[in-house]
């Protein structure tokens, strides 16, 4: 699975992303910049619980693009 998002606001944002329960990332994205995560399900067990958690730190609105596929 492919996770990319875009920080479209002026100040930066943090993102998780957890994946059955398990936390794959915590990261700062700055503003105007867009980063992809891959994860691989090697237990074959499927995504069976995909959460995105994006969120400011000092409460500025929020303006991102975020894109999930799995293949």
């Amino acid at each position: 699975m492919n996770i990319w998002k875009k920080n479209i606001s002026g100040h930066a944002v943090q993102f998780q992303v957890k994946i059955n329960g398990l936390l794959i990332t915590d990261q700062m994205i700055a503003a105007g910049a867009q980063k992809t995560i891959s994860s691989t399900d090697m237990l074959g067990v499927g995504y069976t619980d995909l959460l995105v958690h994006i969120y400011s730190t000092l409460g500025y609105t929020l303006d991102v693009d975020v894109s999930a596929r799995q293949f």
